[in-house]
Formats: structure tokens, C-alpha cells, sequence
């Protein structure tokens, strides 16, 4: 755009004028762009990742149990066989179920095998590179872990429908078969343990209750800051098109003696001052 006659008030107020409209096209491209681009990151779009995310550890849980088995000197076939289907039903169901409480409850019970596998494949006094340790307690962590990773669902009942199989788990096999679970016999111990794991819930409970509050505020923006919205702005730009005009005039009329000043004067107040408004409406939220 060529710049305008030094003697022609008027062409100065224009070229202000049409300078400020294509400022504002500008930046409401690159805001919709913008806008677009940050509609990836959505809740449904994260627990979609979460899926096969889990997907993939429970296919990585296949060769874990059988080389904790291997060092632990214990079979490994089994608890091998074992998390092999349960990776195989959880990559079924990932592929045909809708994301859903049903299909977060079927990865959070899957992924939670893993350290049900890991406890009792890791049983007996044979552990660890020497042989002489006992490290069965210590795949205990595991459980901790899984409860953190089911975060990623944003979700809190996940989290309870693992921590509940781990709670039946303790409990059913400290009766019958202690040796599945504990190095030793002992309630006092399922007390502790279950202790650990309301501490750890509650607080991953309150963490995903208050990220997916988060996800809501944002949605509620987007909402705001959609096409149409950002079209309604337009229009009302348009609108008042008329009136800029008659005010970058009078501006100008104003400082007669000056009209170059006067008209760069103008349109950099008017400039100015819409784009405040601009900005001021697209990032608002309306909450």
C-alpha cells in the first residue's frame, strides 16, 4: 500500500483508517489460528491418549513379570500367560469401546494386574541378583504407581476401582494364600498398606477433581472465542465503520493548521483504542 499525498488530508485519515482495519483482520487470523490449534489439547482428546498410553504398558507388563519371575527363580510361564491376555483383552477393548467409565474401569483393572502379577511372581527368598534377598515387598511400589498413572484419565474413579481390586487383593490372599502377597502373615500389615493407599487416592482424587475443573473453564472460553464469535466481532467492526470515519474526520478538521500530524494522530488513536477493545473481548472469558 503506497503511502498517501502529503497535502491531502483526507487520504491521510484513509490510509489510517485502512491501516487499522487490516491490523485487525491480521490479528484475528492469527487469534483463530491460535484458537484452532489450542482445540487439540481437550479432555477427551488427553483420556484418548491416556488409553493408549495404558495400552502399551500392558503390553510392557508382558516381559517385566516373566524377568521378575526369572529372578526371583519362580515360574514364569504363568503369571507371563497371564498378562498376556490381560494385554490382549485391554488392546480390544481400547480398539472397539467408546471412551467411557467402562472402558477407563476395564485399563484401570488391567493395568492394576500388572503389580498382582509382579507380588507373586516376585515371591521367595531368591530374589535379586545374589539370591539371598527377598524382594517381594518391594513390587509393592507398583501399586502406588499405577494409581498415579491413572491420572492421566482425569477421572477419580479409575483410581477408586484400582485402589478397591488392591484392597480385595491384600485381603483375600493375606487369608488364603499369604505367601502371594506378604513375605509374612499379618493383618497389621494390610492395615498399613491400605493407610498408604487413602493417603495417595485422596490426594490424586483432589488433583483430577481440580484439573478437570480446569478442563471446563477452558471449554466454557472456547465457547466464547469460536468462529462465531469472532465473526459477531467482525461485523460489529463493519459497523461501525461509518462512525471511525466521521471521527478520524473531525480529528482532523480539528488540527487543520497540522493535517499530516492530524491524520497520523487520528488513526493512531483510533488504532489504539479499538484494538484495546479487540483484545479485550476475544480474551475475556465469560464465566
Amino acid at each position: 500500500m503506497s503511502a498517501p499525498r502529503l497535502s491531502d488530508r483526507t487520504a491521510v485519515c484513509l490510509y489510517a483508517r485502512q491501516t487499522l482495519v487490516r491490523d485487525e483482520l491480521l490479528i484475528m487470523g492469527r487469534f483463530m489460528k491460535n484458537l484452532s490449534a489450542s482445540q487439540t489439547l481437550t479432555l477427551d482428546g488427553l483420556r484418548a491418549r491416556a488409553t493408549r498410553l495404558y495400552t502399551l504398558i500392558a503390553w510392557l507388563h508382558v516381559p517385566a513379570v516373566a524377568i521378575i519371575a526369572l529372578v526371583a527363580r519362580n515360574a514364569w510361564l504363568p503369571p507371563t500367560l497371564a498378562l498376556l491376555g490381560v494385554a490382549l483383552f485391554a488392546t480390544i477393548c481400547a480398539k472397539t469401546m467408546k471412551d467411557g467409565l467402562a472402558l477407563r474401569s476395564v485399563m484401570a483393572v488391567a493395568l492394576t494386574l500388572a503389580p498382582v502379577a509382579f507380588v507373586y511372581a516376585g515371591r521367595g527368598d531368591m530374589s535379586g541378583l545374589s539370591g539371598q534377598e527377598n524382594w517381594q515387598i518391594d513390587y509393592h511400589m507398583y501399586f502406588f504407581a499405577i494409581y498415579a498413572i491413572l491420572v492421566a484419565y482425569v477421572d477419580w474413579r479409575p483410581i477408586i476401582i484400582s485402589a478397591g481390586l488392591t484392597a480385595v487383593h491384600h485381603l483375600l490372599l493375606n487369608f488364603i494364600d499369604p505367601t502371594a502377597v506378604f513375605p509374612q502373615e499379618g493383618i497389621d500389615r494390610v492395615v498399613l498398606h491400605a493407610t498408604c493407599v487413602v493417603a495417595e487416592c485422596s490426594v490424586l482424587i483432589w488433583i483430577v477433581n481440580t484439573v478437570q475443573a480446569l478442563f471446563i473453564r477452558i471449554d466454557d472460553l472456547m465457547d466464547f472465542t469460536t468462529k462465531a464469535t469472532a465473526e459477531a466481532i467482525a461485523d460489529e467492526i463493519a459497523e461501525n465503520e461509518a462512525l471511525r470515519a466521521e471521527l478520524s474526520c473531525n480529528v482532523c478538521e480539528q488540527f487543520h493548521a497540522r493535517p499530516i500530524i492530524a491524520g497520523v494522530v487520528a488513526g493512531l488513536i483510533e488504532q489504539t483504542l479499538w484494538r484495546t477493545l479487540f483484545f479485550t473481548l476475544a480474551t475475556t472469558p465469560t464465566l
